[in-house]
């Protein structure tokens, strides 16, 4: 079974080790995440950030007993579990495929995994823009034409890029 759990980041290694003696066995995570790069002293620093900011993932079989799911509301590292996991094993499912169909060979998520058609304000993930949010203008099968404060520019959706919807 599936659950989704918002955990402390700087605590994971914790949580672990507190998963895997609460289990018997280490549960398989499912951390999706994005490669991005700063600007940093005039030098491209490429860092990794999951693109679920702080939730995580986790299969158990154990999961499913009651026992267990009150144990890990009290798991050092763990802020809190989803109640609707159980409920939404189907969603969790095919949300984990949806994100595996959109990663590269690395295992990083790419862009495409955010493009959506019903978006008008996004925010950059990665590149010079990283944390600017801009206006789409309009929309075509190969770029975006963005607003970015006051200016104007275009978008190709092979750029590497990354910016998701707001």
């Amino acid at each position: 079974m599936w659950i989704i759990a918002k955990y402390k980041i700087y605590e994971f290694n914790t949580l672990k080790n507190n998963l895997k003696k609460i289990l018997g066995n280490e549960p398989n995570y499912f951390i999706p995440k994005i490669r991005s790069n700063k600007v940093i002293n005039k030098k491209f620093k490429t860092f990794q950030k999951s693109i679920l900011e702080g939730y995580l993932i986790c299969f158990h079989h154990k999961f499913r007993s009651k026992n267990i799911q009150n144990i890990l509301k009290y798991t050092k590292g763990i802020n809190y579990i989803l109640e609707n996991s159980i409920n939404n094993q189907k969603e969790i499912s095919d949300f984990i495929n949806r994100c595996k169909n959109f990663e590269k060979e690395n295992g990083f998520i790419k862009q495409d995994f955010f493009c959506n058609k019903n978006f008008n304000r996004a925010k950059f993930v990665s590149g010079p823009f990283t944390n600017f949010v801009f206006d789409v203008l309009s929309k075509n099968a190969d770029k975006i034409e963005v607003l970015i404060g006051k200016y104007k520019t275009t978008i190709s959706k092979e750029t590497n890029f990354l910016y998701r919807p707001i």
